[in-house]
Formats: structure tokens, C-alpha cells, sequence
């Protein structure tokens, strides 16, 4: 008799964990103003068969109900393989949904501080999170006291606004690819605005990402526009 599907995805998703089975690999982030590398995201990537991608590792692990372990091993798995890319800027890592921020991923990345002192870690937080202000703060000053910086993920995907940006600072704040791909198109009054609001964050203090940068020409309206970095 054939293990039904969730049966089935538990086990691959719990010998994949139990082997640490993450491949070596990470995605540039490039200086606007120079075109050097900047650091390197970790994305999730396996060699098992129907778990090569992150979607595809994630989905298994939502059905086997271990989002929050893989989730960990990524962050882990970055870290390890963390002297593959050099010593070239930081390395960002993310966070699932499903993980509490205080009691879970901060004692985390402590313990990766303690065992790779070195590495410059960034901490990428998802967007649902970031509209809980007080929250962002707590974490964001438990991360500082462990050398650990903070990143807003995906900004403008969901429901975070300009109030968290004010609420909740951080060091680097990514902006979603499909608003990357509309600014493309927009009229020039709303193309102005958004640089304003891009120059008013820079002036805060974070450093701007533009992610989902495929083509030269989209690298050239995030540089007319001001973003500090782009990814894709």
C-alpha cells in the first residue's frame, strides 16, 4: 500500500533535514554605483528529486508540517557554506512565517554568531511581520547586540506601508520585484514620488535593495531612481 502524500513528503522532508542535504547556494547583490558585488543572499536548493527549488522545498515541508526546520537549516546551511563566496560583504539569510522571532530565530543566530564570529550576517524578516512595530524593534535590538543586522523582505508585496518604515527602521529594506517591474511603466510624477520616498529612507539610515533585476535597463531606473543595491 502507497503512503498517502503527506506521508510520503514527511519522510523525504525528515531524511533531507536529518542529512543537512541543502546545496551550496547564494544569489549576488550588486553595488548600484560601482557594479561590484555586495554580499550574497542563501537560497534554499536541494538535489533531492521534486525538492530542487526553495518553492518546491517549501511546499513538501508545509505538507510534513517541518516549515520551521528547514527554515533553520537554511540559515545554518548558509552559514556553513558560508566561505564559498569569500569574504565579500554579508550574507543574508530569511525567515519562515510560521517562526517566532524572539524565542526561536534570534537564540539562532546568536549561536551562528558564536560559531562563524566573522561572517557578516543580515537577517531578512518577511513582510507580515513588519506590521508589528514593537515586535521589529525588540528584535532588531537583540540582533544589534549580537552583530546581526536586519533586513525588510519583500517590502510592498503585502500590507506593510510607510508607517512601519517610520515605526520599525531596520538596516536594509528590499523592495518586491513587481513593484521593481512596474516602476518601469509609471507616469512621471509617480515615478518622482517614489524616488522621494526611496531618498527619504536612504536619508534615514537603511541601504535600499531593488530585488528581481533581470535586465540593464531595470538596473538603470533603480539607479535613476536611487536604490542603493540590486538583486536578481
Amino acid at each position: 500500500v502507497k503512503d498517502d502524500p503527506e506521508q510520503a513528503a514527511r519522510r523525504s522532508l525528515l531524511k533531507l533535514l536529518s542529512d543537512k542535504a541543502l546545496l551550496p547556494c547564494y544569489q549576488a547583490l550588486h553595488d548600484l554605483e560601482t557594479g561590484e558585488v555586495y554580499g550574497h543572499e542563501y537560497l534554499a536548493r536541494s538535489a533531492a528529486p521534486g525538492m530542487e527549488s526553495a518553492l518546491d522545498l517549501f511546499q513538501q515541508a508545509n505538507m510534513a508540517d517541518c516549515e520551521v526546520e528547514l527554515s533553520m537549516l537554511c540559515r545554518e546551511r548558509a552559514m556553513h557554506f558560508s566561505g564559498l563566496v569569500g569574504p565579500v560583504g554579508p550574507i543574508f539569510v530569511n525567515t519562515h512565517p510560521a517562526e517566532p522571532l524572539l524565542s526561536l530565530v534570534v537564540p539562532q543566530m546568536r549561536q551562528l554568531r558564536e560559531l562563524h564570529p566573522d561572517v557578516d550576517m543580515v537577517l531578512e524578516i518577511h513582510e507580515a511581520a513588519i506590521t508589528e512595530p514593537t515586535l521589529i524593534r525588540e528584535v532588531r535590538g537583540r540582533l544589534a547586540e549580537c552583530g546581526v543586522r536586519l533586513a525588510f523582505d519583500d517590502f510592498g508585496r503585502g500590507q506593510a506601508r510607510i508607517r512601519e518604515l517610520i515605526c520599525a527602521q531596520s538596516d536594509f529594506i528590499k523592495f518586491d520585484s513587481a513593484l521593481i517591474a512596474d516602476l518601469q511603466h509609471v507616469q512621471p510624477e509617480q515615478f518622482n514620488f517614489f524616488r522621494s520616498i526611496i531618498q527619504g529612507i536612504r536619508q534615514a539610515g537603511a541601504i535600499t535593495v531593488a530585488e528581481g533585476v533581470e535586465t540593464e535597463d531595470m538596473a538603470r531606473v533603480c539607479r535613476e531612481i536611487g536604490f542603493d543595491l540590486v538583486q536578481g
